[in-house]
């Protein structure tokens, strides 16, 4: 109970409690309506953003509010800027403070944080710069082949320099994009991050680091950005999550919908008159397998859809504010139980499926009633598909848009229909093992759809403004 608390508490709390500060990829430029040079820069970085439309850019007058002095100040300290100097172009983790206009050197000075963050961000690439007569560069050979086991979603290159043009070529790029001064080996670079030198002890401690904050995503302000404050349980980062977190979450959470749950328990509940426990236990795992195959194949077609459809931002949209329409839906029933429109199992399809259980429990044959408990799941997930297309839409979507293989994807989408049938695998066991007959009543309903429903909405508000969030390394 404390860890579903937990989980709600969470879900609940996050589009509220985010706070706002300073985005790495984000083009920042600070200025002032006073200051004629502050105008004649933000003029610069209008065209600047116009000519790369992919990057995100934020003019920021510091006079107009005071979250924008707010922002502004967060600027300062992040750069110890000691004087609050306007304009101020911040993008990446890298800042040029005033303007001269006149001087083409210092235009190329401003591109340049376009291009270096072009350079730097994304790259999943771990870079080990090395000389084959460097003892430093020995001593750090045993520590890169343990980073190499330890983190697999990394790729690590080792490139050696001095016997190797090219690769001597990249190292003065990376030294030169960075802003490495006295470049020398052992160089290490990911991202936007580096470290030169190395001595046990020291070295590898801040490459380790490096690492970690690079799988988190996180950018020196990204606690500011993404954190949440919990009342009795803390402060929770929505950017430290993992795909596989994520898979495990949405994944459970799916399972322990109410429309699911009410076939099965009805379907057991006329099995435990049986006094089986064999005949119980045979046709709950053959549905629970069933369903997942089914739930798979059905999330196979919207996976293929939008990797069909590409990213596009209109798709993502369309699909949050979807999201949000079921979420609302959802927590609607709550409070008001099926008046209204309500995402549950209709009526009249309910003596359809009350027919087909018992023409299952009448079978003599167990081949028939193994037949029959497969066609059953799929009939009960097609019929169910309006109560539960919310959640594995979203996921598929968000998987969608992962930068990993087909074949993971695919292995993801298992791990998630594993997860699915958990809660129905445990509701199996518990008839087996009791014998006794239980049914899923209204109470438990409205708490399962205030569950699913609060998730759906939180997921649906981080499609539509944060998609990125959504993106896991």
């Amino acid at each position: 109970m404390r860890v579903v608390l937990w989980l709600f508490l969470a879900i609940v709390s996050l589009p509220f409690s985010l706070s706002a500060g300073l985005d790495d990829r984000v083009f920042y430029c600070f200025y002032s309506p006073q200051s004629v040079r502050s105008l004649e820069a933000l003029a610069f970085a209008r065209n600047l953003a116009r000519a790369h439309r992919d990057i995100a850019f934020e003019e920021v007058d510091v006079t107009v509010s005071p979250d924008n002095g707010a922002l502004f100040r967060e600027a300062l300290e992040e750069f110890e800027i000691e004087r609050p100097l306007v304009p101020l172009f911040v993008l990446g983790g890298r800042h040029i403070v005033g303007w001269e206009g006149d001087d083409p050197a210092f235009r190329e000075r401003v591109t340049a944080l376009i291009t270096s963050y072009r350079e730097t961000a994304g790259d999943n690439t771990f870079y080990f710069f090395y000389s084959y007569k460097c003892p430093h560069c020995r001593k750090a050979r045993p520590f890169m082949l343990e980073w190499e086991r330890r983190y697999p979603q990394i790729q690590f290159k080792w490139l050696e320099i001095v016997r190797n043009e090219e690769n001597m070529k990249l190292f003065r790029r990376k030294a030169e994009v960075l802003g490495i001064e006295g470049a020398a080996t052992p160089t290490f670079v990911l991202g936007d991050q580096y470290v030169v030198g190395f001595e046990p002890g020291a070295q590898d401690t801040e490459v380790e680091e490096m690492i970690r904050s690079h799988l988190s995503g996180s950018s020196r302000n990204r606690d500011a950005v993404t954190t949440i404050t919990i009342p009795f349980i803390g402060t929770l980062d929505a950017q430290v999550i993992s795909l596989p977190s994520f898979t495990f979450l949405i994944g459970i959470l799916d399972g322990i919908n109410p429309c699911a749950m009410w076939v099965l328990m009805f379907l057991l509940t006329l099995l435990v008159n049986t006094k089986s426990r064999a005949t119980l236990f045979m046709i709950g795992c053959v549905f629970v397998v069933a369903s997942a195959v089914v739930y798979f194949l059905f999330m196979t077609a919207w996976l293929n859809i939008f990797m069909f459809m590409g990213i596009t931002t209109i798709v993502t949209v369309l699909l949050g504010i979807v999201a949000i329409i079921m979420g609302l839906i959802n927590v609607k029933d709550f409070f008001f139980f099926k008046k209204g429109v309500s995402l549950m199992i209709p009526e009249d399809a309910k003596g359809k499926l009350y027919d087909k259980m018992r023409r299952i429990m009448g079978s003599r044959s167990m081949i028939l009633a193994f037949v029959g408990t497969v066609v059953l799941a799929f009939f009960v997930n097609l019929i169910e598909l309006g109560c539960t297309i919310g959640l594995p839409a979203i996921y598929t979507r968000v998987l969608s848009i992962q930068r990993i293989g087909t074949a993971a994807k695919y292995g993801y989408m298992a791990l998630y229909n594993v997860y699915y049938v958990i809660p129905l695998a445990l509701i199996v066991a518990l008839f087996m093992l009791s014998m006794r007959k239980f049914r899923l009543e209204e109470r438990h309903a409205r708490v399962l759809k205030l569950v699913s429903g609060s998730l759906m909405l939180v997921l649906g508000i981080l499609l539509i403004f944060k998609p990125e969030w959504l993106v896991f390394l």
